[in-house]
């Protein structure tokens, strides 16, 4: 496999670039006709990792050679050099390689936590549930090629969990919260509660693209929750089924889950309660320890929450300290494309 030698922010004009990056986007185009009225066909490419994009360009002299090569979500490596045009700059391709078995995190934001411990930790909180169709059910979901999927998916098109893995950490974390409250309540059905926030947001595999973080056709014309419904419907059916008490409960849970509600249906039962609680906390307190740093002791507004957090204010050194080893200041980083949007940006999606 091949390494990553060079990261879209260093990208400058007048470069030899020989490097992998992954294809965001690819379009066919025609050049504009010359004087003799001929146009010729072109490549127009959007190529990242996890520091940003590089627009470029495959000539019609080259296009036989990498046009099978450079498909939309291939990782590839790319040969060419740049050009500035304005004050933009272009990648010239003239060679490209697929690559398989490519390191996804080099090219797209990934959780902090290991995934393949929170698939364990999935897995045995899975296990604790004692409900014998709820336990099957579950074990169906955790066995089929779609589980793979969902371990991977993110969470949101922007702001908290928008990165790979984001489904199964947020998940996890709003199971474990939502067990925590379980363990306390003898009015609250423990399996069916854990099973309903295990799986409350499996619908988002189908919303958001699953490397660029785009929303999908379907996660715009349906919303999360629909979705969900959706993937439960079909997963019980390939259980076997499930009775009407619990199956009416489980839907109802997974339903009514956001804040907002399933067509602004409240959440009615003691499952469902919980499991709204807390989606909304975890969302919530996860969203604001990762927005940006803003002026003062606040951050900047989250905009999915319509307010900003403070985060106190930190205690000053001493003159002398300062004075003796004061560190320079790291130069400001670019702004990458994984950013959460500005607070302007009306096009961001509020992600629950």
């Amino acid at each position: 496999m091949a390494a990553k030698t060079l990261y879209a922010r260093d990208i400058e004009a007048n470069m030899n670039v020989d490097s992998t990056f992954l294809v965001r986007n690819v379009e066919r185009k025609m050049t504009k006709p010359n004087k003799f009225g001929d146009s010729k066909p072109f490549l127009s490419l959007e190529l990242a990792d996890r520091t940003g994009i590089v627009q470029g360009r495959v000539w019609s002299e080259n296009l036989p050679f990498v046009e099978n090569i450079l498909r939309k979500d291939a990782v590839v490596q790319v040969i060419g050099t740049t050009q500035a045009y304005g004050s933009d700059i272009s990648l010239i391709v003239s060679d490209a390689t697929a690559i398989e078995d490519a390191d996804l995190t080099q090219y797209v934001p990934a959780s902090p936590r290991d995934m393949r411990q929170m698939s364990q930790q999935y897995a045995g909180l899975a296990e604790t549930v004692a409900d014998r169709e709820l336990h099957h059910l579950l074990s169906v979901f955790m066995a089929s090629a779609f589980f793979d999927d969902f371990t991977r998916a993110p969470a949101a098109h922007v702001e908290a969990y928008a990165y790979l893995g984001g489904l199964l950490e947020h998940s996890l974390n709003v199971a474990q919260l939502a067990l925590a409250i379980a363990t306390t309540r003898t009015d609250v059905d423990a399996d069916l509660l854990l099973t309903a926030a295990l799986l409350h947001d499996i619908g988002k595999v189908d919303a958001y693209e699953p490397l660029t973080f785009a929303q999908s056709i379907e996660g715009q014309l349906l919303d999360p929750a629909t979705l969900s419904l959706i993937r439960l419907d079909r997963l019980v059916d390939e259980a076997g089924g499930l009775a009407d008490e619990p199956r009416r409960r489980l839907y109802h849970a997974v339903a009514t889950h956001e804040q907002r509600g399933f067509n602004g249906a409240p959440p009615q039962t003691a499952e469902a309660v919980v499991l709204q609680a807390c989606n909304q906390l975890d969302m919530t307190l996860t969203a604001a320890d990762r927005s940006s740093a803003g002026d003062g002791p606040w951050s900047d507004t989250v905009r999915s929450l319509r307010r900003r957090f403070y985060r106190g204010t930190a205690q000053p050194e001493p003159a002398i300290a300062s004075a003796i080893a004061a560190p320079s200041a790291p130069a400001e980083q670019p702004r990458s494309i994984w950013d959460e949007p500005a607070a302007d940006d009306l096009d961001a999606e509020i992600p629950f």
